[in-house]
């Protein structure tokens, strides 16, 4: 058993979770913990259901959520709880049926890096597609270089589904996507990409922080169903 994670914070995605809400296997779950910017919405959603009980609530003011608050509500938790949580993006939870961690591995699990052709961070200097503009990650992979970390050995981490074991290195991986975070906004504040939130990127930040401070990375198995 472990903790899942979900994050509802705008209508959209409460509207998502209203939907989707059926689909997710609660018993498989010791708690269900729910970040949102409108708790009166969100408990009306789950107050009739059977797993009311399983339920916790976490507020989080919608202006001030970036793509990095994601990371430290999960890692957060599992510091708190001294257990492996599971993160899944509210728009993807037929995920938690495709994919499993690889028994005796520890570490944080994901499903796959950003794509076939971003396997690794030195792929995205001078990279563009419909997401983000080219050139969008070039400081990023400037300041890799200034700091001699191999661009190549940085996965930029789909982060669509996590699994994260406790280790007592969540702390300093905390400070660290603290520290980048700051970089990754202006990322986004100046130049151009889909991604309506600040901090777009996560998923590399999390990669690269995970490198300085040697903390495993899995590729998650699928499951056959």
């Amino acid at each position: 058993m472990s903790h899942l994670i979900l994050i509802c914070v705008g209508d959209e995605y409460i509207n998502i979770f209203k939907e989707k809400i059926s689909t997710i296997a609660y018993n498989e779950y010791t708690k269900i913990h729910i970040l949102t910017n409108d708790l009166n919405k969100v408990n009306k959603i789950i107050t009739n259901t059977m797993f009311y009980e399983k339920i916790s609530l976490y507020y989080r003011d919608e202006k001030d959520f970036n793509y990095f608050d994601k990371f430290y509500f999960t890692f957060k938790l599992a510091i708190k709880l001294k257990e492996t949580v599971k993160y899944v993006d509210i728009k993807r939870t037929e995920l938690l049926l495709r994919f499993i961690p690889k028994k005796g591995k520890e570490g944080i699990h994901y499903i796959s890096p950003w794509g076939p052709n971003l396997v690794n961070a030195s792929l995205l200097e001078n990279y563009g597609c419909e997401y983000f503009e080219k050139g969008y990650w070039n400081n990023f992979i400037k300041k890799l270089k200034n700091l001699n970390v191999d661009p190549k050995k940085i996965i930029p981490l789909t982060e669509q589904l996590l699994v994260v074991d406790f280790d007592e290195k969540l702390s300093l991986l905390l400070d660290k996507l603290k520290a980048l975070e700051i970089d990754f906004i202006e990322y986004s504040r100046k130049t151009k990409s889909v991604y309506k939130k600040l901090a777009n990127g996560e998923g590399l930040a999390l990669g690269y922080a995970c490198y300085e401070l040697n903390i495993p990375l899995h590729l998650l198995n699928k499951h056959l169903i």
